[in-house]
């Protein structure tokens, strides 16, 4: 979808938030969750990645979508007045207090739930290893397209290949998988040497490198190369990558860099 396209989209999903806010979470629960200020804040940000799906991916609105590492459903609000009833939606995360609430806010819709008892010292130290905890989360029914935000920019280098696994297996044949990185290549790497970049990432933890040594999921970035060559062992094409502005590259369009696979 053109800009210009994706833009009239949004604007027209704005305005189907704005006539029924039931959608959004308690200001209390936004509140709770520390990044949003006020309900806009979180509207804005919902719509921003919406806008990077609409551009990037081939979804539709009768599209089966797959949002892994949902957090308070974010995506939730502009997929709710976008998808068909030929669409459905499926959010999982390792935050079961926020699946039950969502249950509650979206369940009615036809919106489902999961939680996904992954370890996570940051959200979910009482967790498991991550391939034990995958395999209690097949999906029903495969999805047309799965998206990650900010998912593998907390994910360390031995649970990438279990993850990428995990999406190829509940993505259809032909579907696609958006996610978003911090990928180290000679022009991040310029940006970090020139202290244009927002993080430098100083810190070698195995092949990767992370922002902070106390809490190394707390930020990890991958070279490209070794990116693509964890998707070619999940059988996973590379359709694009766009440089975020993470790094000081002026020109980019949003914040994170971002790919999207072919399964």
């Amino acid at each position: 979808m053109t800009p210009e396209e994706t833009t009239v989209v949004i604007d027209q999903l704005r305005e189907e938030i704005n006539r029924d806010t039931s959608v959004l979470p308690s200001l209390e629960r936004l509140r709770q969750s520390g990044p949003f200020t006020d309900k806009d804040h979180f509207v804005n940000s919902s719509l921003k990645d919406f806008s990077n799906l609409l551009r990037m991916t081939e979804m539709t609105p009768d599209s089966d979508v797959l949002d892994y590492g949902c957090g308070l459903g974010r995506l939730c609000v502009p997929f709710r007045p976008y998808l068909s009833a030929e669409g459905s939606y499926v959010g999982i995360d390792t935050d079961r207090e926020a699946t039950n609430y969502l249950t509650d806010l979206h369940g009615e819709h036809g919106f489902a739930f999961h939680h996904v008892n992954v370890f996570s010292q940051m959200y979910n130290r009482k967790g498991k290893p991550i391939k034990k905890a995958l395999r209690k989360a097949k999906l029903d029914n495969q999805t047309d397209l799965a998206f990650l935000f900010s998912v593998f920019t907390h994910v360390l280098p031995d649970d990438v290949p279990p993850l990428l696994k995990y999406l190829s297996e509940n993505v259809k044949k032909g579907g696609q998988i958006f996610a978003t990185f911090f990928i180290l290549n000679e022009a991040s790497k310029r940006g970090i040497e020139k202290g244009n970049s927002h993080r430098p990432f100083p810190f070698p933890y195995q092949n990767a490198r992370i922002d902070n040594s106390e809490v190394p999921e707390g930020a990890v970035a991958y070279e490209e190369d070794d990116l693509r060559g964890y998707f070619a062992d999940a059988g996973l094409e590379v359709e694009e990558m766009s440089f975020g502005n993470w790094s000081g590259h002026r020109n980019s369009w949003h914040w994170q860099d971002n790919v999207v696979l072919k399964v």
